[in-house]
């Protein structure tokens, strides 16, 4: 058996990925990860010991790179309105990239809430302490308690909600999946302007 190499393991998370994106964790086979991969069975559990450690690997990966993200922004120097900005373009973004992703995530996180407590107890919390300050900063309004919550709850289920709703908004509007894109597109622009109204 061929030693363990990072190209072939990359290769099998990025395809792995995909499978588990769609068909979650109940849904997703091993052999048709093997078999995407060009491997045979034995060869995928030689890199990954267990169809568990494998969706370990991607939920991690997914989770904390959309979250790493996330923190990078809120967590950083610029000013609120280039903070609010930055994080709209960049969720959007991310998710149009991959619109499976939030439906990915958000599954998971029903089925199994503790991998995101596991997910946090790792650095790349998400601290919404430097948000908070520089909220509190713009009206008086947001120096009530959970004031800063609200906002980010707003943030987060603007950006969010629509690609989780596609499959229901799609149709109601009369819109195939390129015009649907290039309606989340817009609402880049749109959102960001709903926002920075309300500072």
């Amino acid at each position: 058996m061929k030693s363990l190499d990072a190209s072939t393991r990359d290769t099998i998370l990025t395809l792995a990925s995909a499978v588990f994106y769609q068909k979650g964790f109940s849904g997703a086979r091993m052999q048709e990860i093997a078999d995407l991969a060009g491997i045979n069975k034995a060869m995928l559990h030689y890199y990954f010991k267990s169809k568990e450690q494998l969706f370990d690997m991607v939920f991690q990966q997914a989770l904390g790179q959309f979250l790493g993200g996330i923190a990078q922004v809120l967590s950083g120097t610029a000013p609120l309105q280039t903070k609010i900005e930055q994080y709209v373009a960049y969720t959007t973004t991310a998710l149009m990239e991959t619109p499976a992703l939030a439906a990915f995530i958000m599954h998971e996180l029903q089925q199994h809430p503790e991998r995101l407590s596991a997910q946090f107890s790792d650095r790349r919390i998400i601290d919404l302490t430097n948000f908070r300050q520089q909220l509190a900063a713009t009206k008086p309004q947001y120096q009530e308690p959970n004031a800063a919550e609200h906002f980010f709850a707003n943030m987060v289920s603007l950006c969010v909600y629509p690609v989780l709703a596609q499959p229901l908004l799609s149709p109601l509007m009369h819109k195939n999946e390129a015009k649907y894109r290039a309606f989340l597109r817009e609402r880049t622009s749109h959102i960001t302007q709903l926002l920075l109204r309300q500072l």
